[in-house]
């Protein structure tokens, strides 16, 4: 359990640096661009959240899909809004990691 959830943090975290790239280039597109450029993120976590819901790491009324979708927009309100927050005093690492953590416990639990 805690190598499968220290491969989820680190899984969580890579997306999450490849999202907040995204998301960032991606504010203020149009919202079906924006969606189809992030889509490939949201297939991943989809991926992941579908073997998490097989394996019972998450409850069997999960939809895989949704949750990716959920994820995938947290991460790219964040980074979005980072900059808001961080001059909001809220510390960047800690941000970060906070990130990784929510993603990790969504696909191996807390």
């Amino acid at each position: 359990a805690d190598k499968m959830r220290a491969t989820a943090t680190e899984m969580s975290a890579a997306i999450s640096a490849e999202i907040a790239t995204a998301g960032r280039a991606t504010h203020g597109l149009n919202p079906s661009l924006r969606t189809g450029l992030l889509s490939g993120a949201s297939e991943a976590f989809h991926e992941a959240n579908t073997a998490a819901v097989a394996e019972g790491r998450v409850p069997a009324h999960t939809d895989p899909r949704a949750l990716g979708g959920v994820r995938v927009s947290m991460l790219a309100h964040v980074a979005a809004h980072r900059r808001g927050l961080t001059g909001h005093g809220i510390d960047a690492a800690g941000l970060r990691d906070t990130m990784a953590r929510i993603m990790a416990w969504s696909v191996a639990g807390p």
